[in-house]
């Protein structure tokens, strides 16, 4: 008697993957279809002119950002769909042989950097300078998430695409989102406190109606308006919006693909990783998006600064992700709160110093000395700060690097010790 053949063991849906395709799909899509209007926005005829096209310094860096962001979808569609028909992908490995790669990327970095200071005086294309803004963001984010991903057991490819996804298709877009709701409010609070103030309430009406409107008659108020900058409560609303409300919504979100896979026993080590690629891909689009609008001599300031945006954006992920996947496990949500409460106030500090330095460039008098003084301190403070979140990261792989190796056990003779009488 034989018996029959074993049944074939049906392999349960893998849902995440499922949901890792729609997600690429759409976003390859939605990118598609937003490079394609562009280009024929790029192409229509001026309107004051009728003959020549519109101005393409504003239309190509937003095509090169469409188009990026096309490619960023394709390995997680691939990867997911592979996943789906059970072709599982490789783990992502981060060792010594990425190191020497980390060293050219830091001399093509100051070379870029050298093109990008002189472009304008090269009179470099558009089609030129675009493309070397997403270099000259892109490099110093991978050299951190190398340096942050160094010997760390992440996982794989297919998650790490996820990550990317997930920050650059849903939580930008929930960010976004939600910043622009606070500023729509802030705004309408202060036109209606505009239009309560005698001295302001004949220029609004005078901007809303649009009619004879000229330089001369504006001058008086924006004479007026500068008076603002010594109001305590428009410092009070500058630190509510970008110091806290701003920080608390994205440091709340940047890691919602941890989130999303938390049911995989995510291990704290894994939990960081996947919080460095979401912040790492924030920093990366938030960037870009100021680069293409700055030119001229504060090119290469913006450059550097925005190094040390994309550091901070990325450390706070990953310890966003490692403090989630570490309460999952003993479930101690202090942990979570205090690692949140502690990584807004480090973004709020970053944000309020950052925010100075800017007032202070633009070189209107304010008569408080304690903001004067915080103003001088800012580039100093942004320094110290990029230094402790430089450390702090570098601590942080070590300290995993340790958790996820432990030392090797003591090897035993397997022959007795004759000597031991």
């Amino acid at each position: 008697m034989t018996l029959p053949p074993p049944l074939p063991i049906k392999k349960p849906t893998d849902r995440a993957s499922i949901w890792q395709l729609v997600l690429g799909v759409i976003g390859i899509t939605m990118s598609l279809l937003s490079f394609l209007g562009l280009l024929l926005l790029s192409h229509l005829p001026a309107a004051n002119t009728g003959s020549s096209t519109l101005n393409s310094a504003g239309i190509t860096p937003l095509l090169w950002m469409t188009g990026l962001l096309a490619v960023l979808a394709v390995p997680s569609i691939l990867f997911a769909s592979r996943s789906i028909h059970d072709h599982p992908s490789p783990l992502i490995t981060v060792g010594p042989r990425f190191l020497p790669f980390s060293a050219i990327a830091v001399v093509l970095w100051a070379a870029l950097a050298y093109i990008g200071e002189n472009a304008a005086r090269w009179k470099l294309s558009i089609n030129i300078t675009s493309p070397l803004n997403i270099l000259i963001v892109a490099i110093p984010i991978l050299l951190l998430l190398t340096l942050g991903l160094y010997r760390l057991t992440f996982g794989s490819q297919q998650r790490a695409w996820g990550m990317i996804n997930v920050a650059a298709f849903l939580t930008m877009q929930v960010v976004f989102f939600l910043e622009m709701i606070v500023i729509l409010i802030v705004v309408v609070l202060a036109g209606v406190w505009l239009f309560k103030q005698p001295q302001f309430a004949s220029y609004l009406s005078l901007l809303m109606t649009q009619k004879n409107i000229t330089v001369q008659s504006l001058a008086p108020l924006f004479n007026q308006l500068t008076t603002l900058l010594n109001q305590p409560g428009l410092y009070a609303v500058v630190v509510l919006v970008f110091c806290l409300l701003v920080p608390m919504i994205e440091e709340g979100f940047k890691p919602l693909g941890v989130w999303l896979i938390a049911g995989k026993k995510l291990t704290p080590t894994q939990g960081f990783a996947a919080g460095l690629l979401s912040g790492a891909t924030f920093g990366l689009l938030e960037s870009l998006s100021l680069m293409s609008m700055v030119s001229g001599s504060t090119w290469l300031v913006t450059a550097v600064a925005r190094i040390g945006t994309g550091l901070l954006h990325t450390l706070t992920a990953g310890l966003s992700g490692w403090a989630l996947a570490k309460t999952l496990q003993d479930q101690k949500y202090i942990r979570l709160a205090l690692t949140y409460t502690g990584v807004v106030l480090l973004h709020g500090s970053w944000n309020l110093f950052a925010v100075l330095m800017g007032i202070g460039k633009v070189a209107i008098p304010i008569k408080y000395d304690f903001i004067n003084r915080l103003m001088d301190f800012s580039p100093w403070a942004l320094s110290i700060l990029v230094g402790l979140m430089f450390a702090a990261l570098i601590l942080m792989n070590a300290r995993l690097r340790k958790q996820s190796n432990p030392p090797a056990l003591t090897e035993f003779s397997d022959t007795l010790d004759h000597s031991i009488e």
